[in-house]
């Protein structure tokens, strides 16, 4: 019976060890801006040297894909620039080998657009009464 608990436990403690070796995908935890460049970084202690493709997507019914691909340094770490399309991406899903995908939401490309003849205190005004923007 002991035997068979050694066992048990020797199974046990080797599969929290192999998630020792997980891999990792990051991106910005933040939403994400039209024509800007982000950092996608990946990690897998277990293939150092390896070349990793990251597939992303916009998230729509009739997805558009752009895939970035990452060499792993000596230590299984890597990263690459992937820059934020201009137009007609709501949102990005980024998806790499033995990783849950993340989910960003996209900034409306006229959110970044400021109009230089407008101040708070002329958006105040033209508010309904009683209520401030």
């Amino acid at each position: 019976m002991r035997a068979n608990f050694l066992g048990r436990a020797t199974i046990v403690l080797a599969l929290l060890a192999s998630g020792a070796t997980a891999q990792k995908l990051t991106v910005p935890d933040r939403v994400l801006n039209p024509g800007e460049t982000i950092q996608v970084e990946y990690t897998n202690p277990g293939e150092p040297g390896a070349t990793v493709a990251v597939v992303i997507d916009n998230g729509a019914a009739v997805p558009e894909y752009n895939v970035v691909t990452i060499e792993l340094d000596e230590r299984g770490v890597g990263s690459a620039p992937w820059t934020v399309p201009d137009s007609g991406w709501m949102g990005a899903v980024f998806n790499a080998p033995g990783c849950a995908p993340i989910a960003r939401a996209i900034a409306p490309q006229d959110a970044n657009e400021v109009d230089p003849g407008s101040s708070e205190q002329e958006m105040v005004q033209m508010s309904p009464v009683g209520v401030e923007i």
